[in-house]
């Protein structure tokens, strides 16, 4: 077989279903709407402050208006319940991915740019993956089998999460970060502890048990992670083992230096069976009581009575979201509550993940034991 041939037979190879696909749109649509960031209040700063980084908003000259931001957060706020809706798919994930990216692209003039283009990545790719095939408007309007799910564009997502973690390693590790005279996540530390009151979660304890040979094991921790996440892309299991220990380590960050990484967490739920999780859950007790419930209601979800109460939905999820972005509570930081909601969930997801993993290797061993134990010995 050629190269060219393997190379096409590794890219259609992939456990990803439709329905895994249409679950996570849900909830990536969701995760936007909690992790996307307030911007109206960058028309307070200075025009002489913006600094745009390279790309089309060079072409402003300044912080766009007050009305423009609050525009664009309610433009983006419908665009991402359009999509968790399923409505017009294709196209609603194009534009998510475009104002996702004027979003943070707006933030970046400021001079720092963040790790978050990863959460812009799931529409712009995964519109190409249709997946709008279920759990959609769009499938209700169809109702025609769809054809079997395309591996090609999670392929092209993992690559693309992957590159960027080894970017972001690789630099880490030309640049001295690994050197033993310093401890480069130490600075960052106490930088965020000191000027950017990063003192919440374990940050006091941290910094009342500084011990120097515990930060540079973190340092070679990171850039370790950082680069297998690419090493791993060859084998589905090894880059989803990957992702789970990436959600626990991003927990850490969380816990240690109030970092938020939630962005990350949103994309690596492309690479979840969701469809085998929902397919569980239903099978449960629970699961089957909350479906005869549904059953019960099913009348509630059709027709001018099932619309109007998915708007309600819709805007109740969009009030929710706005809620926790703008922090409207004063001295109660509301906005960080989504975020970090995310992180810990994604960090029982991926344990239970490894859990399974490390049983699932477990009971193999055993059985191979079991097997060579009753081969005659000659």
């Amino acid at each position: 077989m050629r190269l060219a041939d393997k190379f096409d037979r590794w890219v259609e190879d992939g456990p990803f279903t439709s329905e895994d696909l249409g679950i996570y749109r849900i909830i990536y649509a969701l995760g936007a709407l909690l992790v996307a960031p307030d911007i109206a209040w960058l028309s307070d700063y200075p025009d002489f402050m913006f600094r745009p980084p390279p790309g089309p908003l060079q072409l402003l000259s300044g912080f766009p208006s007050p009305a423009t931001l609050i525009g664009l957060e309610v433009l983006r706020s419908v665009i991402l319940i359009m999509l968790g809706l399923g409505i017009w798919t294709k196209y609603v994930s194009l534009a998510a991915w475009f104002i996702l990216s004027a979003t943070y692209g707006v933030t970046f003039c400021l001079g720092k740019v963040d790790h978050t283009i990863l959460l812009t990545l799931p529409p712009l790719v995964l519109a190409f993956a249709n997946w709008g095939n279920c759990f959609s408007v769009d499938a209700l309007r169809r109702r025609s089998e769809s054809a079997g799910q395309a591996q090609w564009p999670l392929r092209l997502l993992a690559l693309l999460i992957g590159w960027g973690f080894f970017a972001a390693g690789l630099t880490k590790a030309l640049t001295g970060w690994l050197s033993f005279s310093s401890q480069a996540s130490r600075g960052y530390f106490v930088l965020g502890f000191v000027t950017q009151d990063r003192t919440h979660w374990l940050a006091r304890w941290i910094a009342e048990h500084d011990v120097l040979a515990a930060w540079e094991v973190v340092d070679w921790m990171t850039v370790a992670f950082e680069l297998s996440v690419l090493i791993s892309l060859p084998w589905w299991r090894a880059f989803r083992i990957t992702l789970a220990v990436a959600t626990i380590f991003h927990l850490v960050v969380l816990l240690i230096m109030n970092i938020d990484f939630s962005h990350a967490v949103v994309a690596y739920g492309a690479f979840v069976s969701w469809g085998a999780t929902a397919r569980r859950i239903s099978s449960s007790r629970i699961g089957r009581s909350g479906l005869r419930v549904l059953e019960s209601r099913r009348q509630l979800l059709t027709g001018a009575g099932g619309r109007i109460l998915l708007m309600v939905l819709a805007i109740a999820v969009g009030a929710g979201a706005w809620f926790l972005m703008v922090s409207p509570t004063g001295t109660i930081s509301t906005g960080p509550i989504g975020s970090n909601l995310i992180i810990v969930i994604g960090a029982l997801i991926g344990l239970t993940y490894l859990t399974f993993e490390a049983r699932a290797a477990v009971t193999e061993i055993r059985r191979q034991r079991a097997g060579s134990a009753e081969q005659p010995v000659p």
